[in-house]
């Protein structure tokens, strides 16, 4: 008898079945909920066949692609430096400005390193378009897969008039040999930048696609080379799941558009799906942690079917380009393809009945907002009066609130920040981003100890011997050196010693709701001469209001803007002698 078979067995009765109804009772009877909503979609726990929408995939993804190309987003110009180490990373594709190209050119033609990717983005007229089409004609053997994109793929020139797309009818035509160029590019990862929630960004992008069929339609291109020139482009998301979800749910969406438009052979004339990185997730502090968000984005785009991975490096937001950065977008890549082996499963979602439901959802809503959208007057008039761009971004200035009272959180930089980074390099405010109002404070904050002024103190008093005040403590903490101010904790017993020390810029009590009424409550009547703000960290209702009327200056906790409380502070600080 082999050791295996002499270890003891336990008899196993199983589970009892329940039905769906049980289940969701006994949930409801412990006070929990099964169900939540984020953005306009609902997750569930439970995730059954018969919740399924009727939109849903029944099966794998019809015309599934072969595995996504990776395509490196180069930095305009391209620095010496990083001419000879980037461009020798194993992406297979890169995504440029023309300035670039002839270095491209250049380089593939002396290293003979095969390309399956060449973006450009051309100013029309550009004397490169020539020497890039007269590049692509001469790999055609090599079937490269290119893209051209020009002005008029720009949100703007869509706001400010209806651009002259006879330059797009001719430069189809003109390239009718090159089958596997797209020159019809609908960016709707530009609303992304906006802060559509992912329906919306499906919607818009549908209503921006059909807006180009409608055009150019009339100025004589047949819709069945107008489908096939077109690349639609999606943001990735900061939700794995929402986003693997919405890759597949566009090409349900595709699906659609293409039947209503009555072609024959739909199988040659669906567009492909570029995913491109998001950047109001990103983080101009702990850059690293946008590696981590930089795997899980393409992982979910990957995994939810993209043709082209269009990502830009995890330290973009630095004041100089950095090969290591695309080198990390390399590795990734070639992980998730030869090491966790993802191009060897067509659509690996297929099956799961919580992916099934939300890529059914993501179809079902955004479908719907887009024939609502239709009914209003259609994608150009409602850009113009800017009915697009205030949805957008109303869904921005929900998720901003709810970063700043840290309903959500940005792992770097809201939450989890690292007190050893210091960097007074200017900050690009151009980019809108959900840690830019963190990184604001905290840049200014740097900028100016780095010119001599000390650091701005907060005094942290800390009932003992209470949980949940060190809980509270460790809160405060955490959020105030992810903007940059320095902490001093201190015990309620042992008064702080301001005399010594750089005078702070406010006082955090942390303790219990009854360390606040009495304590808390009493120090302040007792000393209301004092001329920096005292907060309390958390509390309830009733407690908070008796803290106010005793002299508190307000509530450092979730559920309280934190920005709005700071802010001021810093801007005092910084214009003090």
């Amino acid at each position: 008898m082999s050791e295996k078979d002499s270890i003891p067995r336990s008899s196993h009765q199983g589970f009892p079945s329940v039905d769906e109804a049980a289940w969701r009772a006994a949930v409801a009877e412990a006070g929990q909920s099964v169900d939540k909503t984020i953005d306009g979609v609902r997750f569930s726990a439970i995730n059954t066949l018969s919740d399924l929408p009727p939109s849903a995939p029944s099966d794998k993804i019809k015309d599934w692609r072969p595995f996504g190309t990776l395509e490196v987003v180069l930095p305009t110009p391209l620095p010496p430096k990083m001419r000879t180490t980037t461009l020798a990373t194993e992406a297979s594709g890169w995504k440029t400005d023309p300035c670039n190209l002839p270095t491209l050119l250049d380089w593939q033609s002396s290293n003979n390193v095969p390309l399956t990717r060449l973006s450009v983005e051309f100013s029309e007229p550009n004397p490169d378009l020539s020497a890039y089409l007269l590049f692509l004609r001469k790999q055609a053997n090599a079937e490269v897969s290119a893209a051209v994109y020009s002005p008029i793929t720009q949100l703007s020139h869509w706001q400010t008039h209806l651009p002259d797309l006879t330059s797009l009818v001719n430069l189809s035509q003109e390239t009718s040999d090159l089958v596997n160029l797209t020159t019809i590019a609908v960016r709707g990862d530009a609303f992304a930048r906006w802060g559509a929630r992912a329906t919306d960004e499906l919607a818009l992008t549908l209503s921006w696609w059909v807006a180009y069929c409608d055009q150019l339609t009339d100025l004589g291109l047949s819709i069945e080379v107008i489908l096939a020139r077109s690349e639609l482009s999606l943001s990735t998301d900061a939700d794995y799941f929402v986003g693997l979800a919405k890759f597949r749910a566009v090409r349900s969406l595709i699906d659609k558009v293409v039947q209503a438009y009555g072609v024959t052979d739909p199988a040659q004339t669906k567009p492909p799906v570029r995913a491109v990185s998001a950047v109001r997730n990103k983080t101009y502090y702990d850059p690293d942690t946008n590696l981590l968000r930089n795997t899980t984005e393409a992982l979910a785009s990957l995994l939810g079917g993209v043709d082209t991975l269009s990502l830009i490096p995890h330290d973009f937001l630095g004041s100089s380009p950095d090969p290591f950065g695309i080198r990390m977008l390399s590795n990734t890549y070639q992980i998730l393809r030869h090491e966790a082996q993802l191009d060897k499963v067509a659509d690996p979602a297929a099956g799961s009945y919580f992916l099934e439901n939300l890529t059914g959802q993501l179809v079902e809503k955004s479908w719907q907002q887009f024939l609502d959208w239709e009914d209003q007057g259609g994608f150009v008039d409602l850009l113009r009066n800017n009915t697009l761009e205030a949805h957008c971004r109303a869904n921005a200035s929900r998720q901003a609130s709810a970063f700043q009272t840290h309903r959500r959180i940005l792992v770097g930089a809201t939450r989890y920040g690292n007190a050893r980074e210091q960097n007074p390099e200017p900050l690009d405010a151009s980019i809108d981003r959900n840690a830019l109002p963190f990184e604001r404070i905290r840049n200014a904050i740097d900028r100016s100890v780095a010119q001599g002024k000390s650091r701005p103190v907060v005094v942290v008093c800390v009932q003992p011997v209470a949980p949940v005040a060190n809980q509270r403590k460790n809160y405060v903490q955490d959020v105030l050196v992810c903007l940059g101010i320095a902490v001093r904790v201190v015990a309620a017993d042992e008064p702080p010693v301001l005399t010594e020390h750089a005078p702070p810029i406010a006082l955090v009590f942390c303790g219990t709701d009854g360390f606040y009424q009495t304590t808390v409550v009493d120090a302040l009547l007792a000393d209301a001469e004092v001329a920096y703000p005292r907060w309390i960290a958390g509390g309830s209702s009733e407690t908070i209001q008796q803290v106010r009327q005793a002299g508190g200056s307000g509530v450092l906790g979730i559920g309280h803007d934190l920005i709005a409380l700071v802010e001021p502070l810093i801007n005092n600080w910084m214009h003090e002698a």
